[in-house]
């Protein structure tokens, strides 16, 4: 029934405001009261880990800066506290820079800003301003960034939430540089939850769209299907710290096969723990095939067995080194 109401699932697209900023009870409240399972809202920021993050986001929003700014930590000697110091890079002399075309040694300077205290007992937040304007604006930045995040579920946190879903409802992208994405007409009944529950705040917009169950529709999902997979065997060859060079999925296989080999054999060699990460990863790549498989009523033979070999080359290096 559910099938024939929706064909063959939905298009999802969305957009998250910037001034998303939910107390996280009531994220959570919200999620519970519409049947969506708690696991697929990540974990609230920690206090101190807000503070960490508030003043990495000020650093980040002057990297492109002329004079950029660094953040160090310095270790305290007070219990409890945790310290970072903004520091500004001091502009280059003529000198400086005729050593750098000249390729002699040349060390930048930085002159420190601000200083900041976070209590992780009391949670305060103090400081001292070396330059008494960029200090105490920096501060006061880092001090709104924290209040936002805090407690909160802001913009990243929304969007952790909505890619946990698709994940747990067999999701793929329909194009790899487009913002759409698909939920098969299985998980209807727990998408309308997830999708009752996210769009219940404001500043998230979610737009949903019926697929046709039609001969077009099938091929571009079966497209949409492979490009997917292939794209998590070129992200599994990057872990690896190695560049993907071919396009058909057969190729990639191989590629992975050799990148792993050659990981095995340097001194960085992936221990039981990250191979039965990795494992796990191409299972659920062969669970969604499965899934797809059965949506879409098509013979998925050539890729099952492609992720077959990948498969069976870990659980091999597994067995070696037990």
């Amino acid at each position: 029934m559910t099938t024939q109401k929706l064909g063959l699932g939905k298009m999802v697209m969305y957009s998250l405001s910037v001034s998303l900023h939910v107390p996280f009870l009531q994220f959570t409240n919200a999620a519970t009261q519409n049947g969506v399972p708690l696991h697929l809202l990540p974990l609230p920021q920690s206090p101190v880990g807000a503070f960490k993050r508030s003043c990495t986001a000020i650093r980040e929003a002057t990297k492109f800066l002329d004079e950029p700014i660094n953040v160090k930590d310095i270790e305290s000697t007070k219990a409890n506290v945790t310290i970072r110091t903004f520091e500004k890079r001091i502009a280059s002399t003529e000198e400086d820079i005729k050593a750098m075309e000249q390729g002699d040694e040349y060390e930048p300077t930085y002159k420190p800003i601000v200083t900041i205290m976070y209590d992780r007992k009391t949670m305060d937040m103090t400081y001292t301003a070396y330059d008494k304007v960029e200090g105490h604006e920096i501060f006061c930045k880092v001090m709104e960034h924290y209040n936002s995040i805090c407690g909160n579920a802001n913009i990243q946190q929304f969007r952790e939430t909505i890619q946990n879903a698709f994940k747990q409802y067999g999701s793929i992208k329909l194009m790899r540089s487009g913002n759409a994405d698909f939920i098969p007409a299985k998980y209807f009944r727990e998408w309308e939850n997830f999708s009752r529950f996210i769009k219940s705040f404001d500043g998230v917009v979610l737009q949903e769209f019926n697929m046709s169950d039609d001969a077009e529709n099938r091929q571009n999902l079966q497209n949409s299907l492979l490009d997917n997979v292939a794209d998590s065997v070129e992200a599994e060859i990057k872990k690896l710290g190695k560049a993907k060079g071919s396009s058909s999925l057969a190729e990639l296989i191989a590629e992975f096969g050799t990148a792993l080999a050659d990981k095995q054999n340097s001194e960085k060699k992936l221990g039981n723990a990250a191979l039965t990460t990795m494992l796990e990863r191409y299972r659920i790549v062969m669970e969604k095939v499965n899934l797809y498989k059965e949506l879409l009523e098509t013979d998925m033979s050539v890729v099952e067995s492609q992720i077959t070999v990948a498969q069976e080359q870990l659980v091999k290096l597994m067995q070696d080194a037990a």
